[in-house]
């Protein structure tokens, strides 16, 4: 969870190591790994990478004549800072470096996500705000710069006395 809302990253043990592999639909790959380490009573930060493959796909010219193969990839690296604000309150940053390939395009962003979280452990409550892809590009894929799929998301999750659910909501595009 501490990907979607820096401020979740107080709550990961220290030395926490993640490590994770999946094919996905056809060729594609997905790959990620995360350290989290704490300082102190009140802080953590991590590092964490991911890395898509889309796998290599057949590339056609306007006139449908095959020109090759080529492949399709996303890699991001992040660093992510948790602080513990009071008893209940937690703040968070993660500052991302993106990569990303296709065919002989590619383009490089910077950005950065922050998170506020509330939780009530007697209530078993958390509400969490986090304002994601704040940032730019630096490197277009061609002349032309595109903007950060910037978002806004709120999200409330509630487990109920006496009963194995809980309840979670989670609203984005907030800023829309």
């Amino acid at each position: 969870l501490a990907s979607h809302n820096p401020a979740l990253l107080i709550n990961v043990s220290h030395n926490t190591l993640k490590l994770g592999y999946m094919t996905y639909m056809s060729d594609s790959k997905v790959a990620g790994f995360a350290y989290n380490r704490v300082f102190g009573a009140r802080s953590a930060g991590a590092i964490v990478a991911r890395y898509v493959d889309y796998g290599e796909f057949e590339g056609y010219d306007e006139n449908n004549i095959f020109t090759g193969t080529f492949k399709a990839k996303d890699m991001e690296i992040s660093a992510v800072y948790s602080y513990l604000l009071s008893d209940r309150w937690s703040g968070g940053v993660a500052a991302k470096f993106i990569y990303s390939k296709y065919e002989s395009l590619s383009s490089i962003a910077l950005g950065i996500d922050l998170g506020l979280n509330y939780f009530d452990e007697e209530k078993d409550l958390s509400a969490s705000l986090v304002f994601k892809n704040l940032g730019a590009q630096v490197k277009a894929f061609e002349e032309k710069t595109e903007k950060m799929p910037f978002d806004i998301q709120l999200g409330i999750t509630k487990r109920f006395a006496n009963a194995p659910i809980r309840l979670s909501l989670t609203m984005n595009n907030l800023h829309k």
